[in-house]
């Protein structure tokens, strides 16, 4: 399963999220690059829904401490640079929650 959006691309085999930002020097500045994480690595999914005039992220949390975000600065401003996320926009939401459910049953059947 992938999905893409115009700030990148996530995709699952079944065993590995591949994250891909987008090429151009946005990418290069934020300081990130192809990130490639084994099922077995994967704590959880951070998800923060695109509502209104917020986007929304998708995070891959290997251990990290999660996204948090103040009134002034929510979180998907830390996931914007963040090497873990990709931030998505309500037109794309329904695909990343797919992409969520996926990765999380996964998930799920890994630790039974």
């Amino acid at each position: 399963m992938q999905v893409t959006t115009r700030r990148g691309s996530v995709e699952f085999d079944g065993t590995t999220v591949t994250i891909r930002p987008p090429r151009g020097l946005g990418s290069v500045l934020a300081g990130k690059s192809e990130m490639s994480v084994p099922l077995r690595a994967i704590r959880y999914i951070e998800f923060s829904p695109a509502v209104a005039l917020k986007n929304g992220y998708f995070r891959i949390n290997t251990g990290q401490p999660p996204l948090t975000g103040t009134p002034i600065r929510p979180a998907f401003m830390e996931a914007i640079k963040d090497a873990h996320s990709i931030i998505f926009t309500g037109r794309e939401a329904d695909q990343f929650v797919q992409l969520k459910n996926a990765i999380e049953e996964a998930l799920d059947n890994g630790r039974r």
